[in-house]
């Protein structure tokens, strides 16, 4: 299987030697090495939902917090999340990192997360393939 990375997978043209770059430059993504090899794209690739300063939507997406409902619906998220499968997907940099470090299967984390704008519902499904939905109550 060909992992594609997210400029191929859009054609937006910022990517590596890309048509658009003369205007718009190299998208932050294609340029961002620190994120090389992560759900194994080339730089950040396969996990562009987590850098910051994307034009994602004919905007620019600050954060994850601010891409978090774009990004989850994105086909670029969802083919990646697919081609990893459970055990290999790296959501954010940091739970790669993580994960890299510390390879006991058994081992158990609770995870933390903050949006100061929180989406309508979220659903998040945990390694058994369990779904829990969380709604905004306020």
């Amino acid at each position: 299987m060909i992992k594609l990375n997210c400029w191929e997978i859009k054609r937006c043209g910022r990517g590596p030697g890309g048509g658009k770059t003369g205007d718009l430059g190299v998208c932050p993504v294609a340029a961002d090495s620190s994120s090389n090899g992560i759900n194994g794209g080339k730089n950040a690739g396969r996990i562009c939902w987590d850098v910051p300063h994307t034009l994602c939507e004919g905007k620019v997406q600050n954060n994850f917090s601010q891409k978090a409902v774009s990004c989850v619906s994105c086909v670029v998220f969802n083919r990646v999340r697919a081609e990893e499968g459970i055990v290999n997907f790296s959501l954010l940099k940091i739970f790669h990192h993580i994960q890299s470090s510390d390879r006991d299967a058994d081992a158990l984390c609770d995870i933390v997360v903050q949006l100061p704008v929180l989406p309508h519902e979220l659903t998040i499904s945990n390694t058994a393939g369990d779904l829990v939905k969380y709604r905004r109550t306020s």
